[in-house]
């Protein structure tokens, strides 16, 4: 006879206690693994190179030497002089270094640097056949020109460095200190921060089959225009057109298609009347479209006088409820082309849509609203297209593209 189904009425089998414990070894690994991570950061807490630097240095690059940051500037930077007068490359300073290096960057560009660690004898000899000179205190070594007063600034203590994230920061020094947190990634270097909020609807659209090599965004009421953006312009910078951009602030789109190189102008019209706008217009074909007279006086000097007939100009305008389409035609055949809405004036030297066509985009950076192909300011430094950021200046010969949005300036390789 078999034997009687014992089956318990009290007490029930449960899992808890087995959760409790994957909870408490996961928990376990966790914390042991912050612990691992923040014990290998420590190294980077006193950034013993940010406590000397040159007088007068305005901006410093602080950057961790990890074997991330290491592989990434060997292979795009690794090449670089970025230090005038020295024959090191980049990739030889960073071989001096243990843990991190910064860069100093005075008010005239000049640029120093610092390792934590004592570079020998020989070197520090051969520096000074370059007009540099390396100081040594304890385990720091502080390359700067001769004659550089070299100041103390006391020990710096760098918390964000605990973060795995961390890779170096931008310091620049003035009435407050603003720090950036630096990114390397495949991509490029970011420095993070605060920049000019813009407004999107000073964006022209553009053909589709056009590649933009600048897009710059102009506040208003800028006082001036930049020496260094006026020379990307494909007309003279006193125009009466630019002078409004300026007050009102807009944008400048310079691009490239089969037909060469195209410019887009766009800015708020204001009150402006399709008379004045015509005008602005002629203004700025005149500029362009500039004769030569030559005059001989009565003492027998010769001189040439430049000088335009706005009478060789041609005005068609079309006119809608909306908007108004206004083409200037000169005697050679070279059109501006005018569109303008209650709230945008674009003129530009190509078709100007309202439709169907696209906005421009940056390759490098998600939102930017300044970017540049590095390729259209060869041999500048553009620090004013850059909000005076010089560690973006310095090292920008080796990026294809420089761009900005609100939160950060990114240099793409």
């Amino acid at each position: 006879m078999p034997g009687t189904l014992n089956i318990p009425l009290e007490g029930q089998i449960t899992t808890r206690r087995d959760y409790a414990r994957v909870v408490a070894l996961y928990s376990s690994l966790a914390i042991g693994l912050v612990l691992a991570v923040v014990l290998w950061r420590v190294q980077f807490l006193g950034a013993p190179t940010m406590r000397f630097q040159p007088e007068g240095t305005v901006m410093s690059i602080h950057l961790l030497i990890t074997p991330r940051n290491v592989r990434l500037i060997t292979e795009h930077l690794g090449e670089s002089q970025i230090v005038a007068g020295l024959p090191l490359t980049l990739g030889e300073i960073l071989a001096e270094s243990k843990n991190e290096i910064t860069f100093n960057i005075g008010a005239d560009g000049s640029v120093s640097y610092v390792v934590d660690g004592r570079i020998s004898s020989e070197v520090s000899e051969a520096l000074v056949g370059f007009g540099y000179f390396a100081s040594i205190y304890k385990e720091t070594t502080v390359v700067t020109r001769i004659g550089d007063e070299v100041v103390d600034t006391g020990n710096h203590i760098t918390l964000r460095a605990l973060s795995p994230f961390f890779q170096g920061e931008v310091v620049t020094y003035g009435e407050d200190t603003i720090r950036q947190p630096l990114r390397l990634n495949n991509k490029g270097i970011a420095i993070k921060g605060v920049r000019e909020v813009v407004d999107e609807a000073m964006m022209p659209m553009i053909s589709s089959d056009a590649k933009v090599l600048v897009n710059l965004t102009v506040p208003a009421s800028s006082l001036a225009m930049p020496s260094i953006l006026a020379s990307l312009l494909p007309i003279p910078a006193d125009s009466r057109a630019l002078a409004m951009l300026l007050t009102n602030g807009g944008t400048i789109l310079i691009t490239e298609d089969a037909a060469g190189q195209g410019f887009y102008f766009s800015f708020d019209p204001g009150d402006m009347t399709v008379e004045e706008a015509a005008s602005l217009g002629k203004d700025m074909m005149n500029r362009v479209s500039l004769s030569t007279l030559a005059w001989t006086i009565p003492d027998g000097t010769n001189y040439k006088e430049l000088f335009s007939n706005p009478a060789d100009i041609t005005t068609e305008i079309k006119a809608e409820e909306t908007f108004t389409f206004i083409t200037l035609t000169n005697k050679e055949g070279d059109r501006l082309r005018m569109a303008i809405t209650p709230n945008l004036i674009t003129i530009a030297n190509r078709e100007i849509s309202l439709d169907n066509e696209a906005e421009p985009e940056s390759s490098c950076l998600r939102n930017a609203h300044t970017w540049f192909a590095t390729t259209m300011i060869a041999g500048q430094t553009p620090t004013a297209l850059l909000n005076n950021n010089r560690a973006a200046a310095l090292f920008l010969e080796n990026f294809s593209e420089v761009a900005i949005n609100n939160n950060q300036t990114k240099l793409c390789w």
